[in-house]
């Protein structure tokens, strides 16, 4: 239970207008498997947001097309998803969440699927965009290492109850033992 409150409004009470800006413009989304549209290629599936608020073809892949060159990616524009590696798929998740410059992001996994060098690089390109544009980022991750190293804010869940919420510097193994009821340097 609770209430979520997005610059100074209660989200639950939007309507209208409002709540489309809230969905279109305000927050944006990246998943734990990137959830692209197979039938497009990597500019489209990132325009696709500008183009569903009535943003013109060519001015919508044009900025698409920006964001995936400051991903890395610029060179896989034109590729079809199934093309793509597994963190190619996750920047062009991350660029179709930065197309309609959100001021909120939330994550969920999304380095689940990833190998180790891919998770680095999208974790990193996520603490930038954090740094650069100031846009929050809240992400579901589950490696201490991960969360230790880019996040400066942890909330620590467990069964639905709030267990830990502070500073990476505060989360010592004790509190890692009470999120997840074990010692984290036990073996499975």
């Amino acid at each position: 239970s609770g209430t979520v409150f997005l610059d100074g409004k209660q989200t639950i009470r939007l309507t209208g207008p409002d709540l489309v800006e809230l969905r279109q413009k305000t927050i944006s989304f990246i998943f734990q498997d990137a959830n692209l549209l197979p039938d497009l290629n990597a500019l489209d599936n990132v325009a696709q947001p500008l183009r569903h608020q009535g943003v013109m073809p060519r001015p919508a892949r044009e900025k698409a097309r920006a964001l995936l060159e400051k991903l890395g990616i610029g060179d896989r524009w034109m590729g079809m998803v199934e093309e793509l590696s597994g963190g190619e798929q996750q920047r062009v998740a991350i660029a179709r969440a930065l197309i309609t410059e959100p001021k909120l992001i939330l994550a969920d996994e999304p380095i689940a699927s990833l190998d180790p060098v891919a998770s680095e690089t999208v974790m990193m390109h996520l603490q930038k965009l954090n740094q650069d544009r100031k846009i929050t980022i809240i992400a579901t991750v589950h490696s201490i290492d991960i969360v230790k190293k880019y996040s400066t804010r942890v909330l620590g869940l467990r069964e639905g109850s709030l267990i830990f919420d502070g500073s990476v510097a505060d989360m010592d193994d004790a509190v890692v033992k009470s999120i997840y009821d074990k010692d984290i340097y036990e073996d499975s």
